[in-house]
């Protein structure tokens, strides 16, 4: 059996444009009062909280590796196993990504994406990359200067609220997992939360990545399993706000899919890691 790590290795081309980064930190009254706003202008990056996890090859190219939420001017949540390097195992170098923001369309070279570099990347204690399972599989990337928050570049809510099952929501993302899937403007894909049951009688192998810190998450669009990326967000809407409530982390791969997807996928639960999420984040 394949356990999928739903990573993306495909070359992107990316400019940004040059926005002003100093500012002050804002409080988390002032985020809680602007998080989860859709950008006004629906046909142009409409979840600016939406990031991409960009890495540097040795050529010095860089590869989309990985979906992720920003939070605050200085915070994005991703996941763990997006900065595994098993050349050297335990060894993280942050000077290897870059979080790109507020891009659109990939054919034009990210339309306004500006691109951060990362100062500094936490991986949740309890994380184990050498075993199987997603338990704890959670990361915070801290960016060494704060984004100027704007219509495309907006962050999402987080809460301690437990997600219930039959749960509604969407997943952002970027990009397809086989080059013939590829799309240059974001993915945007309709998700249910589905009890663990569901996912273990779909296949035993669920018993091995799932935990009590994950939820079973199940995509409602056909052929859509194919478009999701490891680090994107399960959002969902409430009382017109929307609010991070899941960290894409992988699934089993199924044959019978083009590229090995699943419909039932294993997402980390963002309210079993609010206190941790929250005394790590730089605002």
């Amino acid at each position: 059996m394949i356990l999928c790590l739903l990573l993306v290795t495909f070359v992107t081309a990316v400019s940004a444009k040059s926005l002003p980064s100093e500012i002050n930190p804002p409080t988390f009254e002032y985020l809680n009062s602007i998080c989860g706003q859709e950008n006004s202008n629906n046909d142009i990056n409409q979840f600016p909280w939406a990031v991409s996890i960009l890495k540097k090859d040795n050529a010095g190219n860089l590869q989309f590796s990985c979906g992720g939420s920003l939070i605050s001017t200085r915070t994005v949540v991703t996941s763990a196993h997006c900065f595994n390097d098993y050349s050297e195992p335990g060894v993280i170098r942050p000077e290897n990504f870059l979080a790109s923001l507020g891009g659109h369309n990939t054919s034009t070279s990210w339309i306004d994406a500006v691109n951060k570099n990362i100062e500094k990347i936490i991986i949740r204690p309890g994380y184990n990359p050498e075993t199987l399972g997603f338990d704890s599989d959670l990361a915070l990337v801290q960016l060494k200067q704060p984004i100027i928050f704007t219509e495309s570049i907006k962050p999402i809510c987080i809460g301690q609220e437990v997600i219930d099952d039959d749960a509604t929501g969407k997943i952002p993302g970027w990009n397809g997992r086989r080059r013939q899937m590829e799309t240059t403007t974001p993915t945007l894909i309709n998700a249910r939360v589905v009890s663990a049951t569901t996912c273990l009688r779909s296949h035993n192998f669920f018993s091995e990545i799932m935990s009590n810190q994950t939820i079973c998450v199940e995509l409602l669009d056909r052929n859509t399993e194919c478009m999701i990326n490891s680090g994107n967000g399960l959002m969902i809407k409430k009382e017109n706000k929307w609010m991070l409530k899941g960290v894409v982390a992988g699934t089993v791969s199924d044959p019978k899919s083009e590229c090995g997807g699943n419909k039932y996928f294993v997402s980390l639960e963002i309210s079993k890691f609010y206190d941790w999420i929250r005394s790590n984040m730089l605002l």
